[in-house]
């Protein structure tokens, strides 16, 4: 596993919660894909976490 490595995932959002989300991007100095990552990322080291006992 590389850090440096970028790999694209595709979400499905609820129109409603897509539209949302440009909101949020039209509204702040961040990117739709900036916000979703500082949200997510969190979110899933903390499940590892959770899971393992494992910091992720």
């Amino acid at each position: 596993m590389r850090h440096d490595v970028q790999k694209v995932y595709n979400l499905r959002l609820p129109e409603p919660y897509l539209l949302k989300l440009k909101f949020i991007a039209g509204n702040t100095p961040g990117s739709m894909q900036r916000f979703c990552l500082d949200a997510l990322l969190p979110a899933i080291d903390a499940e590892i976490e959770r899971l393992t006992g494992k910091p992720g």
